[in-house]
């Protein structure tokens, strides 16, 4: 009773501050709403190649050969290959006039190429040169060229480079095997007779058993009874954990300014002639923080599935697990933020959690990207354990059991911090 009697007393003057209320309510939007404004949920359901197909590339071929063809029927299966301008797109770049567009021609697509880099409209241009064909056949090394704006969509860029690079070369081994052919019927041909004497005799043998035509070897395709298949993640997948563990870890500040505020007008000290102890009031501001990031992770995660379903992608997730992980994680959060408030460390050193815990933990940086010296140090942050917990139970469609492990060292997290508050924290000063 004693604990519930301070935390009604934390509510009842959180809801007369209307400007930390407020706050409280409104920066999980001002987190997720981006997220889901930048969303393009159409292309969601697209692997790399689908998406990459609407990708324009202007290509200006001054070789018209063989192998330059084969090389832009293979770009315009991966990108929008564009070429032979004319018409309103010459006038759009006043282009009309140019005697290199009197008719459509390489060097009109080149300059129509570069006038669209210059606007902006465009990531890229390719030019192919003359005697591409002819240098091949020869076996001479030559270059085509890829120009694309530096100031522009760098990722689109290097899309289209690594393509480009790919396709080469795809097309130039293909020509190479096709001009091989007839050359060797298989690498045995050119091994020591014994050898080819014994392909063949493994060749000739009668493979099947029986009359049922079954094969003396027959693979099945299994997985591992734990493998659970990763789903690629939209952008509002992987905001919902990160911006929930980024946001749950802004508490600690939060809460060490609501401690230092209460020492400071001596409500602290008054609470001191009530029966309440020094735990009780560890305990109760445990509970005050995990009500309000509660309400918040359910504004985030409620805002991100709403907005999923309503593209047609819902985001399902198990809700009695993502309670117990959220409870534990808050948890954590908010006995950092005590702990803090038992030391002479400024307000603002609540930040630091929240912004190394968030690049150690994966908030930040998701865990396969931090280099190798750094990963070992995750396992000491609270935050490595919020976002595998959350990425378990969204991308992998875990349960409240795949979850317990998470939860569990979480609550240690909890007990130590905590412990150290209530052994550290001076409510008279």
């Amino acid at each position: 009773m004693r604990i519930l009697s301070l935390l009604k007393n934390d509510l009842r003057r959180l809801f007369k501050d209307v400007g930390v209320m407020l706050s409280l309510l409104l920066i999980p939007l001002v987190f997720m709403v981006p997220t889901i404004l930048n969303t393009d949920f159409e292309t969601l359901d697209l692997d790399d190649d689908e998406k990459s197909e609407g990708t324009p590339l202007v290509i200006a071929d001054y070789d018209g050969g063989e192998v330059a063809l084969d090389y832009i029927k293979e770009l315009d299966t991966n990108l929008k290959v564009e070429q032979n301008f004319s018409g309103d797109v010459l006038a759009e770049y006043e282009l009309q006039d140019d005697p290199r567009c009197a008719q459509p021609s390489p060097a009109c697509d080149e300059a129509v190429g570069r006038a669209r880099l210059l606007d902006g409209s465009l990531s890229g241009v390719l030019v192919i040169p003359e005697g591409l064909t002819t240098a091949f056949k020869d076996g001479k090394h030559t270059n085509v060229a890829l120009f694309f704006d530096p100031g522009g969509d760098a990722l689109v860029a290097t899309q289209i480079q690594k393509i480009s690079q790919g396709l080469a070369i795809k097309v130039a081994l293909t020509k190479q095997i096709d001009g091989a052919k007839g050359d060797f019927t298989d690498l045995s041909s050119v091994s020591d007779p014994k050898v080819q004497a014994e392909i063949d005799k493994i060749l000739n043998q009668n493979t099947s058993i029986g009359t049922g035509k079954e094969t003396a070897i027959h693979v099945d395709e299994v997985s591992p009874a734990g493998f659970t298949e990763k789903k690629k993640l939209g952008p509002v997948e992987q905001g919902i954990p990160q911006t929930s563990v980024l946001f749950i870890f802004m508490l600690p500040m939060f809460l060490t300014m609501w401690v230092r505020e209460e020492q400071e007008s001596g409500l602290l000290k008054r609470l001191l002639s009530t029966p309440a102890g020094k735990a009780d009031m560890i305990i109760d501001k445990l509970l005050f923080g995990v009500l309000v990031c509660l309400v918040q992770m359910f504004i985030i995660v409620g805002l991100g599935i709403l907005a999923s379903t309503y593209k047609g992608h819902p985001v399902s997730i198990d809700i009695p697990g993502f309670l117990v992980l959220t409870l534990a994680l808050s948890a954590s959060s908010a006995s950092i933020g005590l702990f803090i408030s038992s030391t002479r460390l400024p307000s603002s050193t609540g930040l630091v959690p929240m912004l190394l815990g968030g690049l150690l933990g994966g908030a930040l940086l998701f865990l396969d990207y931090l280099p190798a010296f750094m990963l070992p140090f995750s396992y000491i942050v609270p935050q490595r354990y919020g976002m595998v917990g959350y990425l378990d139970l969204v991308a992998r469609g875990g349960t409240l059991v795949s979850i317990l492990p998470e939860a569990g060292i979480l609550c240690m997290f909890t007990l130590f911090f905590a412990g150290i508050a209530i052994w550290r924290l001076d409510l008279l000063d």
